[in-house]
């Protein structure tokens, strides 16, 4: 937030910083302030990413127009077991999966190991290590207690999927201004031994120089792709994109098998778009700086609005 606070003061923008952690004030502030656009990159309240819908819900209640998707697409994207139920409907291919509220809560026994398992409703891979993917049924019950039990979590259970991951990054609302950017692709071919080739919490977060993830190659734009497969990912992503409603920007996760098919993994509506992250990158790639990239991001808002009331929400015609 603060660095969109710098780049936009730099390009002329009025600007205030609301943090949402202290909502009496953020209250009183937004009441007082003549606001006519949030930019809202907020990824939880009081260190809770499940909160992270009620700033957007917040807004929708003051009436203040705001960048990115609604409380709604917010919550859902959360709930990785009602997004898989959403996509499943949908016929849009994701590993196969089955979730589990409880201990005693049966798995199907027709899934085929390694398995992955994860917490059902967090982010940014809490609660991921590299003993999430499991080879048999001991292995399964000991992430299921560790995600369960020790976590607080309901669990996701899904076939883990060898190969590359792809980022998606897509831009728009509607038909007018939908874009699907540059893909970001990572290999894991060059990860060491006895490391699984997933995104675990040490991935994103470890700063240790001899942490193993590092190894990880990142491709912006991949290297000698096949147009046919990145026109499907595209085309999957973007699907993903409208089936969940997302608005203005937001990642999509897929994974690519040894077979050239792709498995959604999840949708992040509100992606981290620091400088230098992946979505910002990506758009670096067709030509928008960073600032350039945030104030295509406020002229989508706008033209989302435009005419509308404040807490006005496009619906896809997917849904």
């Amino acid at each position: 937030g603060k660095n969109i606070e710098k780049i936009l003061k730099e390009k002329g923008y009025e600007i205030t910083f609301f943090d949402f952690n202290n909502l009496p004030k953020v209250f009183n502030d937004l009441q007082k302030k003549n606001v006519d656009l949030v930019f809202n990159v907020c990824e939880r309240i009081n260190d809770s990413s499940l909160l992270e819908p009620h700033a957007a819900a917040i807004l929708d209640t003051l009436q203040i127009p705001y960048t990115g998707s609604n409380p709604f697409t917010l919550g859902l994207c959360i709930d990785k077991i009602r997004v898989k139920k959403l996509l499943a409907y949908h016929n849009i291919p994701t590993p196969r999966w089955d979730y589990a509220y409880e201990l005693d809560d049966e798995i199907r026994d027709d899934l085929r190991y390694p398995l992955i398992v994860k917490p059902a409703n967090t982010d940014n891979s809490i609660g991921i290590t590299n003993e999430s993917v499991v080879t048999n049924k001991q292995e399964l019950d000991r992430q299921l207690k560790k995600v369960i039990i020790e976590l607080g979590r309901p669990a996701l259970v899904e076939e883990y999927i060898e190969g590359d991951e792809y980022d998606v990054t897509i831009i728009g609302s509607d038909t007018d201004n939908l874009r699907v950017l540059p893909l970001s692709r990572s290999i894991f071919k060059e990860m060491p031994a006895g490391y699984w080739h997933i995104y675990p919490f040490d991935a994103k977060w470890s700063e240790a120089k001899d942490n193993p993830y590092n190894k990880i190659i990142v491709q912006r734009p991949p290297k000698n792709i096949d147009k046919r497969l990145e026109a499907l990912i595209s085309e999957i992503a973007l699907d993903t994109y409208n089936i969940l409603d997302c608005h203005d920007y937001g990642r999509v996760e897929i994974r690519v098998d040894e077979y050239g098919n792709p498995y959604v993994l999840e949708l992040n509506p509100n992606p981290s778009i620091d400088i230098n992250d992946c979505v910002p990158a990506c758009a670096e790639l067709v030509g928008m700086d960073y600032g350039r990239f945030l104030e295509e991001i406020i002229k989508m808002t706008i033209h989302r609005y435009k005419d509308r009331p404040p807490y006005y929400h496009l619906q896809t015609n997917l849904l």
